[in-house]
């Protein structure tokens, strides 16, 4: 599955690396083809490409995966562990965890990366670790695919799936601390980094609407609630142009319970309240479900 265009992954790693046009073609090919590829005029030929990417440091980095294998059974295990963390049955993950781990080669950056993510967020959640050591731990996760990444900056480059999820989940240790600037920061870096970017439309759909929900929670627990609405309906919007239904019933909950702050129609927000519970039962989410009936009633 393509994301980001060979283009925009040759153009912002050069640029994240500081390296010219001159210096990354040198022996590959000429100043004027590499800046057509940069922009999209010219599509590079697959021994450039190959060349481009390898002098990048890229060559081995898939930007669609979040784990590395060959194994097909182990894509299947990594969704099923992916659903545990979902409904978080935090306890279950754990264990299917342990077994999961065995199977990766913890030599590889992406599966470390992984792993440590998972860890990091099952000890929090099982109330083992504080939300700043969660943090210190998340961005050790980082680091192995972004070793210079300072925190509170997000560095010039490209950046997977996995890599904008991590981003989100250390601006979001800061919000659960009260530190709503710091978070506030990370997170319009991340929403100026997918103005700047092309991508397909399903990684948007995916990876953006991630980020702005994010953004959106943090706005509301800043109480800027009309903000915060309005960063979340963008949110819903790429979510269901593309069919992608995982995360919108903790979406439209919080346009729901922005409304409700606003003392907006009670009958708009049960509705509202009321599609993100049939969403969540039909992607299988049972927890936001308990969540949504608490609520309503």
């Amino acid at each position: 599955m393509g994301i980001y265009p060979i283009s925009e992954v040759i153009r912002k790693t050069r640029e994240g690396k500081h390296i010219t046009r001159k210096q990354l073609c040198e022996g590959i090919c000429d100043d004027r083809t590499l800046r057509r590829i940069e922009v999209g005029e010219q599509t590079p030929s697959r021994a450039n490409a190959a060349a481009l990417m390898k002098r990048l440091g890229k060559d081995k980095e898939p930007y669609s995966l979040f784990v590395h294998c060959s194994d097909v059974e182990v894509y299947l295990e990594w969704e099923t562990l992916e659903n545990l963390i979902t409904n978080n049955a935090y306890k279950e993950a754990e264990e299917y965890l342990a077994e999961f781990e065995g199977k990766l080669d913890l030599d590889d950056k992406v599966n470390q990366q992984f792993i440590k993510r998972l860890h990091a967020l099952i000890d929090y959640r099982l109330g083992r670790i504080d939300s700043e050591t969660r943090r210190i731990q998340l961005i050790e996760a980082l680091r192995c695919t972004i070793p210079k990444y300072q925190d509170g900056s997000i560095p010039k480059g490209i950046f997977s799936r996995y890599e904008v999820r991590l981003f989100c989940n250390i601006a979001m240790t800061y919000a659960e601390e009260g530190k709503y600037e710091t978070a506030l920061s990370l997170l319009q870096q991340l929403e100026r980094y997918f103005k700047e970017i092309r991508v397909d439309q399903e990684e948007r759909a995916i990876s953006e609407a991630l980020v702005l929900s994010n953004l959106g929670q943090t706005l509301g627990r800043m109480g800027k609630i009309q903000e915060a609405i309005k960063a979340e309906e963008q949110a819903r919007i790429l979510c269901e142009k593309m069919g992608k239904m995982g995360m919108l019933p903790n979406i439209i909950y919080n346009i729901a319970y922005g409304k409700e702050v606003l003392e907006e129609s009670k009958e708009a927000c049960q509705e509202l309240f009321q599609q993100a519970y049939y969403i969540a039962k039909l992607c299988g989410n049972y927890k936001i479900m308990e969540h949504i009936k608490e609520h309503i009633n």
